[in-house]
């Protein structure tokens, strides 16, 4: 249970009981007086270093509770802005998925037209090729017709010198605008 201690009862609870002592023969009641009172001084210091640190305690609970509280809050703040984060992040990257569908197809239709263009470019260069020929030949037919025209002329002024008439100038100039030769064929 408990021990003796100069008129006190200790518990293991560290709480004391007062209990009448008689001084031990020999000793003075001043001399246990003080040795009384230095153990109660002793408890009192020692109740008030547990108060103090009590005290400690409770205002390190309290402040570890503001920074828990703060800290919770902050937390919950974080994890709605990574929310929102995480949000913003799916779609942009939808809009880039979508970004590169649109590109993959613009480049897609922009190779179909390269080679339709090429395709196309061909067939003008073909059909280019082909109209400085027919232009080559109609420059060679004009060149033939002017020359029959010319041979016609001169058949016409021999003709005309033959009956007496002389040159026909005028009608040289006007062969070419589709007059009819006589006694030839049409030009």
């Amino acid at each position: 249970m408990g021990v003796p201690v100069l008129g006190h009862w200790w518990h293991a609870g560290g709480m004391s009981l007062a209990v009448p002592s008689l001084p031990p023969p020999g000793k003075s009641s001043v001399f246990l007086f003080l040795q009384e009172k230095k153990a109660n001084n002793d408890i009192h210091k020692a109740q008030t270093e547990q108060l103090e640190t009590i005290n400690i305690l409770t205002l390190e609970k309290a402040d570890l509770k503001t920074t828990l509280y703060h800290t919770k809050r902050a937390a919950r703040h974080f994890e709605e802005e990574s929310k929102d984060l995480a949000g913003r992040l799916q779609s942009s990257l939808q809009r880039i998925q979508e970004l590169e569908r649109a590109l993959s197809a613009v480049c897609t239709q922009q190779r179909e037209e390269d080679r339709s263009s090429s395709r196309s470019e061909a067939v003008l260069q073909r059909q280019f090729r082909q109209t400085l020929k027919e232009r080559a030949l109609l420059n060679a037919h004009v060149t033939q017709v002017t020359e029959s025209l010319k041979q016609v002329q001169l058949q016409r002024d021999e003709y005309a010198a033959y009956k007496g008439e002389g040159p026909v100038a005028e009608d040289a100039e006007n062969v070419g605008g589709g007059s009819h030769i006589e006694g030839g064929e049409d030009a």
